[in-house]
């Protein structure tokens, strides 16, 4: 006869450090989203206010895949960002996301040691 209760234990402490992960990820990610969000926002350049006002930031979760998305539904957007031939590039959300993944990063791995320490 096979004692289980171990393997019960076991994936017992799976399931709870995968619930901490997936809540670690989820806090981690928004707070540093509207970080993100705030930079880019003061670094969206102003002449009406309508480019500075539409950035978004949306949270989505499916299964063990967290995410955050920026948009900016004015169609000129990605011609401010990127530049045109004329007009210089702002990298209003480039700047700010590239830093702010590394910051994402070093704040899960940190978080999650608060849990998982030895």
């Amino acid at each position: 006869m096979f004692d289980f209760s171990e393997f019960a234990r076991f994936q017992s402490d799976f399931e709870r450090k995968s619930k901490i992960r997936s809540e670690v990820a989820e806090k981690v990610l928004k707070k540093e989203g509207a970080a993100i969000l705030a930079k880019t926002k003061r670094r969206t350049p102003v002449d009406t206010g309508a480019l500075r006002n539409s950035w978004e930031m949306t949270y989505s979760q499916k299964g063990h895949e967290h995410k955050i998305t920026f948009s900016n539904p004015q169609d000129y957007a990605s011609y401010i960002e990127f530049g045109t031939k004329k007009i210089k590039p702002f990298y209003m959300n480039t700047v700010p996301l590239n830093k702010g993944l590394k910051t994402v990063e070093r704040k899960y791995k940190r978080e999650l040691k608060r849990f998982f320490v030895d």
